[in-house]
């Protein structure tokens, strides 16, 4: 997960580190886009939800971090 706001990096970080659950929403555009700074790496995430089905490299790549992907 990556964004190009520094400001709202922490924010999030600080988000994800209290919570007990991190689910991270985004749309197709986002996938295998990288920006400025990274926000934390996919395999911190416990949840992932997405408008379409992750291209195959990334699928395998949640699979193996034990993301549970909901396609909604």
């Amino acid at each position: 997960m990556t964004d190009v706001d520094s400001n709202a990096c922490w924010i999030k970080r600080s988000m994800f580190q209290r919570a007990e659950r991190r689910l991270f929403m985004m749309d197709n555009a986002k996938f295998n886009v990288r920006l400025l700074e990274i926000v934390m790496p996919l395999t911190d995430l416990t949840d992932l939800v997405v408008d379409k089905p992750l291209p195959a490299k990334l699928a395998e790549a949640a699979k193996a971090a034990g993301i549970t992907t909901v396609v909604a």
